[in-house]
């Protein structure tokens, strides 16, 4: 009980001071630090999350605000690709973003180059990079990642990142083979709802 009290506290600081916006990378960062190499000395999640909770309480106070804030900006960039069917993911979905966390918004498009002549469009100087994402829990697609054009911007000093997927990936969700969970996903509307309960 105390490894994992250890390890909790150790994944939980890595969340709050070091800027790890997944839980799951910060409890593997966390266990190798402490030399805990087996998952079932490892906690729960909700051990970790009650930990980050007291320690963004502590040295947090203005996690809320923080979270809100980078929502909205989300919300925006959002309204700005609407036509390409965007969704919030990652840390501003779950809860867990620090001020370091980058806006991940996927967009659906026939090509990536309508994205690029969208943001040319705006006038929005960018960068371009791949990204992997998963589709099937397997070891084949593990080690096969479906490899996606991402366009990277800054906004209200946020980085921003559009991953664009093809239209016959868009009713497919891609997971988190970390958890082996799909990942969470939010529409402008839904983002709209979750900002008026903050």
């Amino acid at each position: 009980m105390r490894q994992q009290q250890s390890l909790a506290f150790e994944a939980a600081r890595l969340m709050t001071e070091e800027g790890f916006d997944s839980l799951p990378k910060a409890k593997r960062k966390a266990a190798k630090k402490l030399g805990l190499e087996n998952p079932k000395d490892w906690p729960d999640d909700s051990l970790i999350l009650s930990e980050l909770s007291l320690q963004r309480s502590l040295f947090q106070s203005n996690h809320h605000q923080v979270l809100y804030d980078l929502r909205e900006t989300a919300l925006k960039a959002m309204q700005l690709f609407a036509t390409f069917k965007p969704r919030l993911m990652g840390a501003l979905v779950s809860g867990y973003a620090s001020e370091q966390t980058s806006i991940d918004i996927l967009l659906t498009a026939n090509t990536a180059e309508e994205i690029a002549l969208e943001l040319m469009q705006q006038q929005i100087p960018y960068q371009i990079q791949e990204h992997s994402l998963h589709y099937e829990r397997s070891s084949t697609a593990k080690k096969n990642p479906i490899m996606i054009p991402v366009y990277q911007f800054y906004a209200a000093q946020q980085q921003i990142k559009l991953m664009v997927l093809e239209e016959q990936h868009h009713k497919k969700s891609p997971f988190d083979p970390a958890t082996g969970q799909a990942f969470a996903k939010l529409s402008i509307e839904q983002l709209k709802r979750l900002q008026l309960k903050i």
